[in-house]
């Protein structure tokens, strides 16, 4: 168990609790803590693992799983008073036709719904608040390309991907074109908002962790998050960012390219609208047809 500073910046007090075996019952642990370890008038959070029983050098990051984490709370003082204390960026439980945002003890629950190949379908996931709140927090001074990068190595694409692939599965979406339209489809369904309505400025580009958790974003925010999970594990494509004037989509790599595509680098990538419902690969709008687009490698 741990004890950090939300949003999970620094560990205060690190512990184990004492051995024990897993029971299908349930299994009640108290895990001491001294309380003059913990500073007071800071938001903090608890988060609990499961870790093998053996020395910690022995132990590989595979091995442990992350359970949960509570909401923000704080110590007052002199007391030692405890109080729940919300982060200033935390949301609301909301809703809308294609999507359900819960919040739960220190995460939000998110469920989208849609429909794909004629098949209907629910893709529910947790997101933890403070992950929320660091992706808020982290600096914008990147290029779109670069956002797509991030989330590969840093962000949240390849555990994203590798969930909408699970689901896809679970939904009897097996094989690749079926999966890539369920991926298309479910970013689709988010809620279209542009940046001055959402965040308050003119220009502003989400990390995937803001977007997924606000069920909502504009065309270059949905476009970062269709490439970063389509170029991630288990998808592993070939992906661009295709810019026109005044729009952003996607580029997916296919040899015999269909409907309208653009080139790069001797290669051709298929159109892909990550707004609104209905568009395919190779699916564009007609203002965006024929126009001449700037091209992101990511």
């Amino acid at each position: 168990m741990d004890v950090d500073e939300f949003p999970r910046e620094t560990t205060v007090v690190s512990e184990r609790s004492d051995p024990f075996t897993l029971s299908t019952d349930g299994t009640a642990l108290t895990v001491p803590v001294e309380r003059d370890a913990l500073p007071t008038e800071t938001r903090l959070e608890v988060s609990a693992y499961l870790i093998p029983d053996k020395p910690e050098d022995e132990i590989s990051d595979d091995e442990v799983a992350y359970l949960m984490s509570t909401d923000p709370f704080s110590l007052r003082s002199p007391d030692y008073g405890m109080s729940r204390d919300p982060h200033p960026e935390r949301l609301e439980s909301d809703s809308g036709d294609a999507f359900d945002r819960t919040l739960i003890e220190g995460a939000y629950q998110l469920e989208v719904s849609g429909r794909t190949a004629g098949e209907n379908w629910s893709s529910g996931l947790i997101i933890w608040k403070a992950a929320y709140v660091r992706g808020v927090g982290r600096s914008r001074g990147r290029s779109r390309s670069e956002y797509v990068s991030f989330e590969l190595t840093d962000g949240i694409g390849g555990e994203l991907a590798d969930l909408l692939d699970g689901h896809a599965e679970e939904h009897g979406f097996t094989d690749s074109r079926e999966k890539i339209d369920f991926v298309i489809d479910y970013v689709q369904r988010l809620p279209y908002v542009t940046d001055d309505v959402s965040k308050g400025f003119d220009d502003y580009t989400k990390f995937v962790v803001e977007t997924l958790t606000e069920a909502a974003g504009d065309c270059e925010d949905t476009a970062v998050m269709l490439a970063s999970i389509l170029q991630a594990e288990p998808f592993n494509y070939d992906m661009i960012l295709i810019q026109p004037p005044g729009h952003m989509a996607c580029g997916i790599y296919q040899e015999e390219p269909e409907g309208w595509y653009w080139e790069l680098d001797g290669r051709t990538y298929s159109y892909i609208e990550s707004t609104a419902e209905g568009w395919g690969i190779g699916d564009c709008p007609e203002e965006y047809q024929g126009e001449e687009a700037t091209l992101h490698q990511v």
